[in-house]
This record gives structure tokens, sequence and C-alpha cells, in this order.
């Protein structure tokens, strides 16, 4: 099994978000924050579509799934109740 050197790119895109994000989290960095998990979550998506998951059935909806959780990771992210409400 090969993996592509685009995969290897996301997969060090979202660990690099992903400890960002923890860090900020610590030292209570809300705008890095959440930057961060937009970046690792962006990152989620482009992984799954470079890794061929709009080719199956079952990867389209895990796509469908990750932009979903994108979306819901944006509306969480702002200081409106409403918009946190669909999150």
């Amino acid at each position: 099994m090969t993996i592509h050197r685009t995969t290897i790119v996301w997969i060090t895109i979202v660990g690099a978000a992903t400890i960002c994000m923890v860090l900020s989290n610590l030292l209570e960095l809300s705008t890095l924050s959440v930057a961060a998990k937009m970046v690792a979550s962006s990152s989620f998506v482009a992984l799954a579509l470079s890794g061929g998951a709009s080719q199956s059935l079952y990867g389209r909806i895990v796509l469908v799934a990750l932009a979903l959780s994108w979306i819901g990771d944006l509306l969480l992210a702002g200081q409106s109740d409403r918009l946190f409400l669909f999150g």
C-alpha cells in the first residue's frame, strides 16, 4: 500500500492544527483555538477527499458527515446563542 504525498501533507496539517488547538485552549487564546479547530476540520475534509472518499458510497457518506461536522464547528465558534444551538 502506497501513501500519496498529499495524504501525508494533510495528516501533518491535521496534527499541527490539533496541537495548536490544544495549546491555545490551555493558554486561553480563544481566537487562535477557533482558527486551529477550523484548520483541523477543513483538513479532515481535504484528507478524506485526497484518500478517495468521493469514489464510493460509503466514502461519500463519510464526506457528508465530515462536511456537516465542519459546519457545526463553525457555528459553535461564534458568540451567537442561536448559531450555537444550530451547531
